[in-house]
């Protein structure tokens, strides 16, 4: 799992950082995905703050959300 942030600030700069690299090893279901990238957004203080998210559309994503 690779999530990135995105920042739109006032000066119309954006700023897109990886959070994590995460390695999956085994299949990547809905429900460790989920749990993967809660982990990750936990350690990032961001939990809560998250509005969008851009995917593969795999069904595996899809359904984590």
């Amino acid at each position: 799992a690779l999530p990135w942030c995105h920042s739109h600030r006032p000066d119309n700069f954006r700023k897109v950082v990886a959070l994590a690299c995460h390695r999956m090893q085994g299949s990547v279901t809905f429900d460790r995905l989920a749990t993967t990238l809660e982990e990750i957004s936990n350690e990032s203080d961001l939990l809560g703050k998250i509005t969008n998210a851009v995917t593969d559309t795999g069904s595996n994503f899809v359904k984590a959300f």
